[in-house]
């Protein structure tokens, strides 16, 4: 239904404005998956101001971040905003902050933020992924792009708006 979403997760009402609304949601398969697609996470109600999609290899006790998104990268993280075109084949597995998926005013209608997977992988095969035997050959080379494609435990942290529905405890997941 509705494009295949059956149930989401929804915070409760940020009720103390303007102090930010934090949540994380976690998610662990209890064993490494690797990705081979883009990550795309879906927000109901608009994307959030800023998020940061983090990885553990050890179960939770240590996280690393895989990307950093906000609607304004310097303000957030300090950082300067980047997108995944700007990275070479050195530098494939940077982590960078995005303006590309943030904001939140006016932007209701936009409601995915996107790990892009697929584009990193264009670096060495193409933009079509054409080429996936250079690619394949690169993944048995660099061991750092090896190292940065086991997915075993995730979060997903942002800081609101998340919503701008009412809600209550009882409808929250």
């Amino acid at each position: 239904e509705r494009g295949g979403l059956i149930t989401y997760w929804q915070t409760i009402t940020w009720s103390r404005y303007p102090e930010p609304l934090l949540a994380n949601i976690t998610l662990s398969w209890n064993k490494s998956l690797e990705v081979v697609d883009d990550i795309i996470i879906t927000f109901e109600y608009g994307r959030p101001t800023s998020m940061v999609l983090e990885k553990s290899m050890d179960k939770g006790t240590t996280w690393q971040p895989y990307q950093y998104y906000a609607d304004d990268c310097l303000e957030a993280f300090g950082m300067s905003p980047k997108q995944v075109s700007d990275l070479a084949p050195t530098n494939l597995t940077r982590v960078i902050c995005t303006e590309k998926y943030s904001g939140w005013v006016g932007a209701k209608e936009e409601k995915n933020v996107v790990f892009e997977v697929r584009a990193r992988f264009g670096v060495f095969a193409g933009p079509k992924l054409i080429n996936m035997d250079a690619l394949y050959v690169r993944m048995e080379t660099m061991k750092g792009l090896r190292d940065f494609l086991p997915f075993p435990t995730s979060v997903c942290g942002s800081s609101a708006p998340l919503s701008e529905e009412p809600t209550s405890r009882e409808t929250t997941y």
